[in-house]
């Protein structure tokens, strides 16, 4: 059960008015943290704060009724929230460029920052091959005892769950879906197989529909929860890029599936 208290409706609050990866709100969040306000109504903190008139705006523009209607909603579905103050927040996240406000979470969240984690990743269109390689790949570090991540998008991302659940391994999804629209999905029963013995993560709320901006902005989290991150095939424009670049910004290791190096699939 979700405990409804000022912190946590200002951490959603904050979500609502400026969206996930806002380094606005994350500007915000860490000056209320240092002042000590964060407990205080946000609507009554922005008096003490250096804002321009567009962000008090967007933050006063956002009802506590409708926040209140999104923790129910989250206590009714299972799904935890989990805030970036809170003690199990991972602090492997709290290094990245813009760390998410929040987590949302359906299944087992794991301790990220006490065991192995490993993220693979490849296209939607993927090669039979690409398919075969991240199931494989994914089977057998799931067997050596890694926690897995990947995507929540068909093909690569499918194949690394797969070959994850196949070894009764730990498996992350991270969907840029909100978890109630990403399990009502067309992969459905993937994601109820991958609750239970792993989990669904999402910075967005639970019945948001995400556009293909979020995607980017996902990726961030798939590779900072993670010591290194797979690419198993990668197009010339690939969001699976995307996630490698994050990566390497972030200080994390990131390896390469050898491949046709004339193929389409391996141009990235």
């Amino acid at each position: 059960m979700i405990i409804i208290d000022n912190k946590i409706k200002n951490i959603l609050l904050l979500l609502s008015a400026f969206g996930t990866g806002s380094i606005k709100a994350f500007g915000i969040y860490k000056e209320l943290s240092e002042r000590k306000m964060l407990d205080m109504p946000i609507c009554d903190s922005t008096v003490f704060l250096e804002l321009d008139d567009k962000s008090r705006d967007k933050i006063l523009g956002v009802k506590y009724k409708n926040i209140e209607k999104i923790i129910e909603c989250c206590n009714n579905k299972g799904i935890s929230i989990i805030p970036i103050y809170d003690s199990v927040y991972p602090r492997c996240l709290l290094n990245i460029h813009v760390p998410p406000l929040v987590l949302f979470c359906k299944g087992s969240f794991p301790d990220f920052d006490n065991n192995p984690v490993f993220c693979i990743v490849g296209p939607r269109k993927i090669t039979d091959f690409g398919k075969k390689a991240a199931y494989s790949l994914a089977r057998r570090l799931a067997r050596a005892g890694m926690i897995i991540v990947g995507g929540a998008a068909k093909g690569g991302d499918n194949a690394v769950h797969t070959g994850t659940l196949s070894a009764e391994g730990r498996c992350v999804m991270i969907t840029a879906e909100g978890i109630i629209t990403q399990m009502n999905s067309k992969n459905h029963q993937l994601c109820e197989n991958i609750i239970k013995n792993g989990c669904i993560i999402s910075e967005n709320f639970p019945e948001y529909i995400a556009r293909k901006y979020d995607f980017p902005i996902r990726n961030r989290i798939m590779s900072g929860l993670s010591l290194g991150v797979a690419v198993v095939e990668a197009p010339e424009k690939s969001g699976t890029l995307i996630t490698a670049g994050h990566a390497l910004d972030q200080g994390r290791d990131v390896f390469v599936v050898p491949g046709n190096p004339v193929a389409k699939a391996y141009k990235g």
